[in-house]
C-alpha cells in the first residue's frame, strides 16, 4: 500500500474544531489547550496546506470558503474513525446512541416501546433529548430524530414511519355529557401551540368536517398549551377534552383512563418522520435503531 502523506493531526484537529464550533476560544477548551496553542496550530496548518482557512478579523474569525469545504470533508472524515473506534471497542464499551424528538411523543409512544430495541441490543444505551424545536444534529452529536409535521426540514431528508389520525377524548365522565358535536361548547378544548405549530388548525378541520359551523369556531373555550403532556394530563383530570393523537393515547383508550366520544377518527395532513444525522449511515447501531424505528411504526400503523 502506498504511504499516504497527511497534514499535522494535532493541526487538523484544532481546524476541525475552530471550524466546527465557529471561533477559536470554544476550540481550545474542547481540545484541553490555550488559544494561542490552537492559533498556532491552524497557521501550522495553513502554512502546509499553502491555503488561508479563516479570514482573521480584530476579534473574530471567519472561515473561507475554502476552508467550508475542506472542513466538510475532513469532519467527515473524523466521524468515521470516531465511529469506527466505537464499533472496535464495542464488545467491552456500552454504547450511547443520541435521539431527538418531542417530550409528549416520548412519554407515550417511544418509551413503551424502548425495551424491545433494548433486548436485542443490550448494548446499546439510548439518550433521549426531547426538545419540541428541529435541532441541528451534527453540531448536538444527535444520530436520530423524530419530528412531526408535513416533514421538510431543512436540510435533513425525511422518512414517514407513522400516519397522524385524531379524534376528541376526554375522561369518562367528561364523555358522558357529550352527545353529539354542539355539545363541545360546553367544554374546554384542548390544543398544542408547540411542535413546530403544525396543529393550529387541526380542531378547525375536524369541527368542521364533522358538522360545526366554521362561524361559531371562534366561540369555542381553547386552551393552548406547548407541550402535549400537558393536553393529556388536562383530559386526564377531567379538565375539558383533547383532540388526541392515536399515537398518544392508544393505551389511555384501552386502559379507559379516556373515552373515544364520537367513536371515530380522522387523518390528518400530518405524520411523524425520522430524520437522521449524515454521520448515522456510518454508525451501524444508528441504522439499526433507524430501521427499528420504521418497522414499529409500520406495525402501529397495521394494529
Amino acid at each position: 500500500m502506498k504511504f499516504i502523506h497527511l497534514p499535522p493531526l494535532n493541526s487538523l484537529r484544532a481546524f476541525e474544531a475552530t471550524a466546527r464550533l465557529g471561533n477559536v476560544a470554544a476550540a481550545a477548551n474542547e481540545l484541553g489547550v490555550s488559544a494561542s496553542a490552537v492559533s498556532q496550530q491552524i497557521s501550522k496548518l495553513e502554512a502546509y496546506l499553502e491555503i488561508a482557512l479563516f479570514n482573521r478579523q480584530a476579534n473574530a474569525i471567519n472561515i473561507t470558503a475554502l476552508g467550508q469545504n475542506y472542513f466538510n470533508q475532513i469532519n467527515d472524515a473524523f466521524h468515521q474513525i470516531h465511529n469506527a473506534t466505537e464499533k472496535l471497542q464495542a464488545p467491552a464499551k456500552q454504547q450511547v446512541l443520541r435521539v431527538t424528538t418531542f417530550a409528549s411523543f416520548a412519554t407515550y409512544w417511544l418509551l413503551p416501546r424502548l425495551p424491545l430495541f433494548n433486548e436485542q441490543h443490550p448494548n446499546v444505551q439510548i439518550e433521549i433529548i426531547t426538545n419540541s424545536k428541529l435541532q441541528d444534529l451534527e453540531n448536538d452529536n444527535i444520530d436520530i430524530g423524530i419530528r412531526f409535521g408535513f416533514g421538510q426540514y431543512k436540510k435533513y431528508p425525511s422518512q414517514k414511519f407513522l400516519n397522524d389520525i385524531v379524534t376528541p377524548v376526554a375522561t369518562p365522565e367528561i364523555a358522558a355529557q357529550i352527545n353529539q358535536v354542539q355539545d363541545l361548547k360546553n367544554h374546554t378544548l384542548f390544543k398544542s401551540t408547540g411542535m413546530e405549530n403544525h396543529y393550529e388548525n387541526t380542531w378547525g378541520n375536524w369541527l368542521t368536517s364533522n358538522g360545526f359551523p366554521q362561524k361559531e369556531i371562534d366561540k369555542l373555550n381553547f386552551q393552548a398549551f406547548s407541550d402535549g403532556n400537558l393536553n393529556i394530563a388536562a383530559a386526564l383530570n377531567g379538565q375539558g377534552v383533547y383532540l388526541a393523537h392515536h399515537a398518544y393515547v392508544k393505551e389511555l383508550l384501552a386502559q379507559k383512563r379516556l373515552v373515544n366520544i364520537f367513536n371515530n377518527w380522522q387523518n390528518t395532513e400530518y405524520g411523524f418522520y425520522l430524520i437522521k444525522s449524515k454521520y448515522a449511515d456510518f454508525n451501524p447501531i444508528a441504522q439499526k435503531f433507524y430501521h427499528w424505528l420504521l418497522a414499529q411504526g409500520k406495525l402501529f400503523d397495521q394494529e
